[in-house]
C-alpha cells in the first residue's frame, strides 16, 4: 500500500500510518485498489517444484542427439562462415532432439524452423536425427515404425522406404499394416504401386 501511493509513513509522528489523498477516493469508493496476494508458502514450493521439472526435461533433452544437432550446427556454421546461433538456437535443437522429427513437414512445426532454414539447412538435420532414429529405434519405443510412416507420409514407396532404411519390403509393410490398424493411416491412400 505504501508503494502505491494509498499509505505514507509519518517518520516525525513516530513513524506511524498516515492516509494520503489517493487512499481518500479509495475509502470512499472512486477509485478500487489492485493488491497481490502473496503466495503461501506450501504454493511457492509447487511453483518451484514445476519450474525444476520443466528445467530436467529440457536438460534431459540435451543428450546425445542434441550434441549430434549441435555438431552439424557447428560445422554449417564454419562451412558458411557464420555464427551457430544463426542457423538455429539451442532452443530450436532442444525442441529436435526431443520431438525428433522425421520429414520436412514435421519438422516445420518445430519453432524457430521456416521454410527458408528448412530448404537451406533442413536436410542436414533431418538425416543427423533419421539416423539416430535408426541405431537407437530399439529403446525409443514405436519409433522403427514411426519413421516408415513419416517416409510413407512423403510420398515414398515401399521399396523407396525399404531401400533408405535397409530394411525388406514387407518389413516396411508390416510397420504401415501396424499403423493402419492403430488408425494412423487412411486406407484410401494407395500403398503399393501398379505392376509395370
Amino acid at each position: 500500500m505504501i508503494n502505491l501511493g494509498y499509505l505514507e509513513i509519518a517518520y516525525d509522528q513516530g513513524n506511524t500510518l498516515k492516509l494520503t489523498a489517493l487512499s481518500q477516493e479509495v475509502l470512499f469508493g472512486k477509485q478500487p485498489v489492485q493488491l497481490v496476494k502473496a503466495a503461501s508458502l506450501k504454493e511457492r514450493a509447487e511453483a518451484e517444484k514445476i519450474k525444476q521439472k520443466a528445467r530436467s526435461k529440457v536438460e534431459q533433452y540435451r543428450d546425445e542427439l542434441f550434441e549430434l544437432l549441435r555438431q552439424v550446427r557447428k560445422n554449417l556454421a564454419q562451412e558458411l562462415g557464420l555464427p551457430p546461433y544463426i542457423i538455429f538456437n539451442d532452443a530450436t535443437l532442444e525442441a529436435m532432439a526431443m520431438e525428433k522429427p522425421l520429414s520436412a513437414k514435421s519438422l516445420l512445426q518445430i519453432p524457430g524452423v521456416g521454410e527458408k532454414k528448412l530448404a537451406e539447412f533442413g536436410e542436414q538435420f533431418l538425416e543427423t536425427i533419421r539416423n539416430y532414429v535408426d541405431e537407437h529405434s530399439a529403446s525409443i519405443r514405436g519409433t522403427t515404425q514411426q519413421i516408415s510412416l513419416e517416409l510413407f507420409r512423403e510420398g515414398m514407396t515401399l521399396e523407396a522406404i525399404a531401400e533408405r532404411r535397409g530394411l525388406t519390403t514387407g518389413t516396411v509393410a508390416t510397420h504401415l499394416a501396424m499403423l493402419y490398424e492403430k488408425g494412423k493411416i487412411c486406407l484410401w491412400k494407395p500403398w503399393f504401386r501398379p505392376r509395370d
